[in-house]
């Protein structure tokens, strides 16, 4: 599994690194500013909205809050419940296909968690007061510059892309298409040479109902919870021959996860299957 899945979070983690090292020196010059009923109609919140999703308490990162109030305009989008039933899951020594089952599990909440890291990139309304959401910045010392443009459509929909020059010219690094009110309805495409690697996908629902998305060539994932910490995961991989499945499920009693999940791997006799 981490195999499979680390060649493209290789290529992502590398390009996010010199992107987010560039974005620092930005900031210090100070050009950027600072379970419930499933929703059928998949309704977005409305602007600014305060809405009840699953996350992690403020102070505490290992406990999870079932219905925690949140601003739609302001909150950053994560399956946070994902990476609790992953971490809640005991298996005895001698399992071995059961490590191999939670690292497989581990690894899309691993993957996301770089996401946050484009919250920079983001158009808000604040930024875009600020700026119209187009700036740049040039590294003098790596002979490098980024530049983030944006346009802005009806409704407040807009397409913002983050380009990298390193001397041969500007080349796409990230798309993203937004609302600026709204950061948890938000699409992602990052580029390798000039054409889309990964696409993240994420929607929040007025009911606080969250998913998220990732497409590329080799692997492919949807993770969903709900604003009581249920949530559920369908993953799959596949590079050089080998393939990767893993569906999962868990629900929130207290402050643990239980669940269950089915893991099949090329070369195993038959599916896997574990419960917590």
């Amino acid at each position: 599994m981490l195999t499979v899945h680390s060649t493209t979070h290789g290529r992502i983690t590398m390009k996010r690194t010199l992107l987010i090292g560039i974005f620092a020196a930005t900031w210090l010059q100070g050009c950027l500013p600072e379970k419930a009923e499933q929703d059928t109609q998949n309704t977005p919140p409305d602007a600014g909205d305060d809405i009840r999703i699953c996350s992690f308490a403020d102070g505490n990162g290992d406990e999870l809050v079932t219905h925690k109030s949140a601003n739609s305009a302001e909150e950053w989008l994560f399956i946070d419940s994902m990476s609790s039933a992953s971490a809640d899951i005991e298996l005895d020594e001698d399992d071995l296909v059961g490590a191999f089952a939670v690292t497989s599990f581990i690894g899309p909440s691993l993957t996301d968690a770089f996401s946050g890291l484009n919250i920079f990139y983001a158009c808000t309304s604040d930024v875009y007061a600020l700026n119209q959401c187009n700036w740049e910045q040039v590294d003098t010392e790596n002979n490098e510059t980024l530049k983030v443009e944006t346009v802005l459509g009806g409704g407040d929909a807009y397409t913002t892309t983050v380009s990298l020059d390193e001397g041969d010219g500007f080349e796409t690094q990230i798309v993203l298409d937004g609302v600026l009110t709204d950061l948890g309805n938000l699409t992602i495409m990052f580029y390798d040479n000039g054409v889309v690697d990964v696409t993240r996908t994420a929607t929040r629902s007025s009911n606080g109902t969250e998913t998220v998305t990732y497409a590329s060539a080799e692997t492919n994932w949807t993770a969903t919870e709900t604003a009581g910490c249920s949530g559920s995961i369908d993953f799959d991989s596949s590079e050089d021959g080998e393939t990767v499945t893993l569906d999962a499920s868990w629900s929130l009693s207290g402050t643990t996860t239980s669940g269950s999940l089915e893991y099949f791997k090329t070369g195993l006799d038959s599916t896997y299957h574990l419960t917590w």
